[in-house]
């Protein structure tokens, strides 16, 4: 650390007791992709203080705590490394609330839910439709155990159920997915700024599963949509 002067573009951080007291990293200004596993909030708080507000890569986890229990508050969540960057994955419990996560700026996100709603899920999805979402966005997955309501996320929206003519278009495109991920229910779910272009919101027991899967393509001027899971 001390040789390359702290320029360090990506690192990886697994300690329970980091000693922040006796550290000699005051920050990490060249520092673009962080993971950090701690059983201990301040150690989050510590390190994400050291990289700059906007991040191209963050990843939170729990070390020996129980990720079903282990929660980081809201107050950590709001600090512009989490809220600004353009990826995130948490592997605990992350306290967000609707607000919170209707101003976050990641394309491609997933965190254990606390506090979001159905009616926060759907705001999500509107602004996306209506052309206010997030640049380029690719999923998110919101990792739940409680009880959804997909029909309070889908109020006022234009949607297909999968059930029917769309897995009938649509068969090997379906079939990948529910494979993967084997939701209960799914819908597709069309921009209001050009139909051609559409999320899939699918909902199992312990997932939220949000993704930008309806392309626009062009062939010899025929315009159509084309469907796959981006990663």
């Amino acid at each position: 650390m001390k040789k390359c002067n702290f320029e360090l573009k990506d690192i990886k951080i697994e300690m329970k007791n980091y000693p922040m007291d006796k550290s000699k990293i005051k920050s990490l200004p060249k520092c673009k992709f962080i993971r950090i596993g701690s059983d201990d909030v301040e150690t989050f708080r510590w390190w994400l203080q050291k990289v700059p507000n906007q991040m191209k890569y963050v990843k939170l986890f729990a070390l020996d705590a129980d990720r079903e229990m282990f929660t980081i508050p809201s107050n950590l969540l709001n600090a512009p490394q989490i809220m600004e960057t353009l990826e995130f994955d948490i592997w605990c419990r992350a306290d967000f609330s609707d607000e919170q996560f209707l101003n976050l700026k990641a394309n491609t996100l997933g965190f254990r839910c606390v506090n979001i709603t159905d009616q926060g899920i759907n705001m999500y999805i509107k602004k996306w439709v209506n052309g206010n979402g997030v640049p380029d966005f690719k999923n998110a997955i919101l990792r739940t155990n409680e009880a959804r309501d997909i029909n309070k996320m889908i109020r006022g929206l234009e949607c297909r159920q999968w059930q029917g003519d769309f897995e009938n278009e649509e068969p090997y495109f379906c079939r990948y997915f529910y494979n993967l991920y084997e939701p209960e229910r799914c819908v597709q779910i069309y921009s209001k700024v050009d139909p051609y272009e559409s999320l899939t919101l699918g909902v199992a027991s312990d997932w939220v599963l949000i993704y930008k899967t309806g392309n626009k393509m062009e062939d010899n001027g025929h315009t159509y949509s084309d469907y796959s899971i981006p990663f």
